[in-house]
């Protein structure tokens, strides 16, 4: 039989068997948390201290499929300080999926930003990752598609996903968005599991002061997070960019079109 056609058929062998999906990503199942007092997601951990507070975390509806979405909202704490809703899971995973596909919407207080991290480990060390982040108020459920960028050799063991619905400042108690549906999308074919990977390039990785882009498309602008979520450069549609200012770690880089809505994104490592 052809090399080549054998590897073409196992790894669509492969991506039928392990297509391995978020657990409870549409937020149908809920359980009584008698830590705080608040019924909370199946499988998923929150913030909520709710003898002390309002939940930040919480049932919404109406959901954008089945009967429940998951709200996250900044609350005050014994009228004193702010929480934000924070929702994280970790459960295991033997597949590499090529996206994270989900539903919000949601109210953003002045300056606030919803972040949502996926990254994907493997004994420990994460060989993959993705960011997608809201920072304008929608009415009504869009659509986010997260690209997942696999840098490192095998595959995973594990997965987090980490939302933040929003800061702790005063105004942020204004914050409140619901998200539901969240589901992995894998290639369905060989062609697809290359160009996938092919939309998007960045060099050189690691890199000590400039960093190149190189995209298959048109883009308005590019946007730089840490390793805990938060962006710290925003330039417009530049394919080099410079990173004099930035301490040495793992970032993430992401594509925007003109409705700040991800094209595509890439971790990097600055020495």
């Amino acid at each position: 039989m052809n090399k080549l056609y054998t590897i073409t058929l196992l790894l669509i062998m492969g991506l039928q068997v392990k297509a391995q999906q978020v657990p409870n990503g549409n937020f149908e199942q809920w359980q009584y948390n008698p830590t705080s007092f608040t019924m909370e997601p199946v499988g998923w951990q929150t913030l909520n201290m709710g003898i002390y507070g309002d939940s930040c975390v919480r049932k919404y509806k109406p959901a954008h499929g089945g009967n429940f979405a998951c709200g996250l909202q900044t609350s005050f704490i014994l009228s004193t300080f702010a929480i934000p809703g924070v929702l994280t899971t970790t459960f295991p995973i033997t597949s590499k999926p090529s996206n994270l596909i989900g539903y919000i919407k949601g109210n953003l207080a002045l300056d606030d930003t919803t972040v949502l991290v996926i990254e994907f480990s493997k004994d420990t060390n994460v060989i993959g990752d993705g960011l997608f982040y809201l920072t304008q108020s929608q009415n009504n459920y869009i659509k986010f598609v997260t690209p997942i960028d696999f840098f490192g050799a095998g595959n995973p063991d594990s997965c987090t996903i980490r939302i933040w619905g929003g800061g702790t400042a005063i105004d942020d108690t204004l914050t409140s968005i619901a998200i539901d549906d969240l589901s992995f999308e894998y290639p369905v074919n060989v062609k697809n599991i290359f160009s996938t990977s092919d939309l998007m390039q960045v060099y050189p990785n690691p890199t000590n002061d400039v960093l190149n882009i190189q995209y298959d498309g048109a883009y308005e602008s590019v946007v730089i997070y840490n390793a805990t979520g938060q962006m710290i450069a925003n330039f417009k549609n530049e394919a080099i960019i410079h990173l004099d200012n930035l301490n040495g770690g793992i970032y993430y880089l992401q594509l925007l079109d003109a409705n700040h809505q991800c094209l595509a994104g890439k971790s990097f490592i600055k020495n």
